[in-house]
């Protein structure tokens, strides 16, 4: 018969491989089911269900993260409009590929990454002072919470749809559903002051608030006319104005997009690009077409309230002497309503 110690000793050589056996099996495990998803992901790809795919390659760097399945996953994010996204998961593929010295594809990574900065849409979190110094305040976007540190500063978004909360102590929550459109872009989120709760009140849905894209309203300032009439029949004309050289500059990087378009497709030929040439081109036609629709939105809005403000002046009327003239854009969401539009004070 063995001595004590020495079955001792054994059971505790047992016991200490038990759980580094388990890990093993466990990763060997999560390799094959990351493999299978990454297969899976790249069938989805090249049938274009890229929101599918982007799904598979998530759940593939989640059990095994990779180089590959990074770079799949930034382009699945890119063709899916999910631009912030692509950009920060490149950039982060950029890095993966220099800790590997795969210079190869640290320089495709950056390239893209560089190439999407410039049309980022962007978030920034404004409040009023007596809200945003309240003792135990926290801002919630997309139900993460938001960093103080970042409140203030613009961060790159995905456009669509951002829901944010703000909760305080002994303060009723404040909601928001707000619109965020695809970039270049700024979207301003402003956090209202706080309600105290009413302990003899029900608790409210949530606060009626505006979203602005912008600072001050125009003409906030501005000293009222001393003659009446032709004011509106202006700011149509020049908004009018501004919306013909909106749709003039979309036109042009309509053609600019078509023209790059044209040039990548010897050297694309489907949704892989085999030369630098043919990215650069292919790119520069993507971001052509995000420009031009733009400036077609912005122009075609600047001409329909342009006519707007034309058709309603009316110059016979005498324009009251104390009242303030403003034009604004502006968003409201409340409980079960929102609208977007422009307002004004004449």
């Amino acid at each position: 018969m063995a001595p004590l110690w020495c079955v001792r000793l054994c059971c505790a050589v047992v016991m200490a491989l038990i759980p580094t056996v388990a890990l093993a099996q466990s990763s060997a495990g999560n390799k094959a089911a990351a493999e299978a998803l990454f297969e899976e992901g790249r069938s989805l790809m090249q049938k274009q269900q890229y929101s599918e795919a982007c799904a598979k390659f998530e759940a593939s760097q989640e059990l095994d993260a990779g180089l590959g399945t990074l770079m799949l996953l930034s382009d699945c994010y890119e063709k899916t409009g999910r631009t912030a996204s692509a950009w920060a998961t490149f950039r982060e593929a950029a890095a993966m590929a220099r800790g590997k010295g795969d210079a190869e594809r640290e320089q495709v990574a950056r390239v893209r990454a560089d190439a999407l900065e410039p049309n980022l849409a962007k978030l920034v979190i404004h409040g009023a002072d007596s809200t945003m110094k309240l003792s135990g305040l926290e801002v919630k976007m997309a139900g993460q919470p938001v960093a103080r540190a970042q409140w203030g500063t613009p961060i790159p978004v995905d456009p669509g749809e951002v829901n944010f909360e703000v909760n305080a102590p002994g303060y009723k929550p404040w909601t928001l559903q707000a619109q965020v459109v695809p970039g270049p872009s700024q979207t301003a989120i402003d956090i209202p002051e706080l309600q105290p709760l009413d302990p003899d009140a029900p608790q409210a849905e949530g606060q009626e608030v505006a979203v602005s894209g912008g600072d001050e309203p125009f003409g906030k300032d501005e000293a009222p006319p001393t003659e009446s009439g032709g004011t509106m029949k202006t700011a149509g004309l020049v908004l009018g104005i501004a919306g013909v050289v909106g749709v003039g500059v979309g036109t042009y990087f309509g053609l600019e997009a078509k023209s790059n378009n044209d040039d990548s497709k010897a050297d694309c030929p489907g949704n892989q690009c085999e030369t630098q040439a043919g990215l650069d081109a292919r790119n520069d036609a993507k971001t052509a077409a995000t420009t031009s629709t733009i400036a077609f939105v912005l122009g075609g809005a600047l001409l329909a309230t342009g006519g707007v403000l034309y058709l309603m002046d009316d110059s016979s009327e005498g324009a009251s002497a104390n009242k303030r003239r403003e034009l604004r854009w502006s968003s409201r969401v409340g409980p079960g309503s929102a609208q977007v539009g422009l307002e004004g004070t004449w």
